[in-house]
């Protein structure tokens, strides 16, 4: 994943290769685990390259497991989704400037800048975040968040939440999280 804006290129790839405290790794300018995370838990790394006009800084982040890759820039900080962490970490310190867990949804895939907040796809929940990333509300439909078919399951048009679960239910959420719209595949 590739994110970038006036002053930075992002690149965010996972490193599978990479375990906590071994002396095999790969070099990095810095190892922000957050967490606390230890050799013994189940992780998740991205190296993260950050590219501005002076320079090239390389960073791993540890998160949990079964992470893909999601981030935002906003202002001059790198929003990253891993699984059920959110982490906002400053691109020109490099340190870490909020970490929050969210433990009671399962694997949460993606973050969207929507409306006053944020967004979160999750496999079971649609989740909206507060700027200060509270849950203001969740949604979960009839079955998961993703599609047989290959089609996206989650799309967000204007102030609009279009979702299709497993079953093929297709649901529209308004911006507070209320269903205005509710296509059974089954009746």
């Amino acid at each position: 994943m590739t994110i970038r804006n006036d002053k930075v290129d992002i690149s965010i790839v996972g490193d599978s290769t990479y375990t906590i405290d071994s002396v095999d790794n790969k070099p990095y300018d810095f190892v922000l685990n957050p967490a606390n995370f230890t050799r013994n838990d189940y992780t998740s790394a991205f190296s993260i390259t950050v590219d501005n006009e002076d320079k090239q800084v390389v960073f791993i982040l540890i998160g949990s497991c079964f992470s893909t890759a999601s981030a935002l820039l906003e202002d001059d900080n790198l929003i990253v989704l891993m699984n059920n962490d959110i982490f906002v970490i400053n691109y020109l310190s490099f340190h870490v400037v909020k970490h929050k867990h969210y433990g009671d949804f399962f694997s949460l895939f993606s973050i969207e800048k929507f409306c006053d907040g944020y967004i979160i796809h999750g496999e079971m929940d649609i989740v909206m975040l507060t700027t200060q990333f509270d849950v203001k509300w969740s949604f979960s439909g009839a079955d998961i968040f993703a599609t047989l078919n290959g089609n996206s399951s989650f799309d967000i048009v204007g102030d609009k939440i279009l979702l299709e679960d497993w079953l093929g239910n297709k649901y529209c959420l308004d911006k507070n999280g209320k269903e205005i719209y509710f296509k059974d595949v089954l009746k």
